[in-house]
């Protein structure tokens, strides 16, 4: 069974950092620019493995089967969908599956947010804290990363 990952962010970089190891998963990316993936999907050689949905991440989230099928997913999107784009994909994640979410540290500013992004992500810390299917973990590199194993 191939691994089925969504990347909630299409960044060039970390297709090809997949690629790189060795991970060839069907991909689904979600909410993105299509100027940053049509031209990479062919030159990387794996255009007949990501299902590419252009469209405001939310809707195209909504619009995945109602199961869980999902092994992996990475949200690094705009911050005040986080918690859509979470309620979306937990129910979604095979048992064992991880949840990475980028920029969950906001520079230090989910201490004292300072801006309307940083007072959602400072709620988003709050609400996967509480998550009961999930066991996370944030770690501090770089803006911060929260890792999520879904139960």
């Amino acid at each position: 069974m191939p691994l089925r990952l969504v990347l909630a962010s299409a960044s060039p970089a970390r297709r090809k950092s997949l690629q790189a190891a060795g991970i060839e998963p069907d991909v689904l990316v979600s909410g993105v620019d299509e100027s940053l993936v049509v031209t990479d999907r062919a030159e990387a050689g794996v255009d007949d493995r990501i299902e590419l949905r252009i469209g405001p991440a939310g809707d195209t989230l909504r619009q995945l089967p109602n199961e869980r099928y999902l092994d992996f997913a990475f949200i690094d999107a705009d911050k005040t969908g986080y918690p859509v784009y979470w309620a979306e994909l937990v129910p979604r994640m095979r048992p064992g599956g991880v949840i990475a979410v980028d920029n969950v540290l906001r520079h230090g500013r989910v201490i004292a947010p300072q801006s309307a992004d940083d007072r959602a992500i400072a709620a988003f810390n709050d609400d996967v804290l509480a998550d009961v299917r999930v066991d996370a973990v944030m770690l501090p590199i770089a803006d911060g990363l929260t890792l999520a194993y879904v139960h």
